[in-house]
């Protein structure tokens, strides 16, 4: 899972009807390979 991040953007937990002690990620963000012939040499 090192090519996968979560967090929250600023001021989340002051928008109206989110609770002050939510841990809910807003942004994810992940980096995906495909490792096959087709795709050899293409960054």
């Amino acid at each position: 899972m090192r090519a996968t991040v979560l967090g929250r953007y600023r001021g989340y937990l002051e928008e109206n009807g989110v609770e002050s002690h939510s841990v809910t990620p807003t942004y994810p963000a992940l980096r995906l390979c495909v490792d096959n012939w087709r795709w050899q040499g293409v960054p």
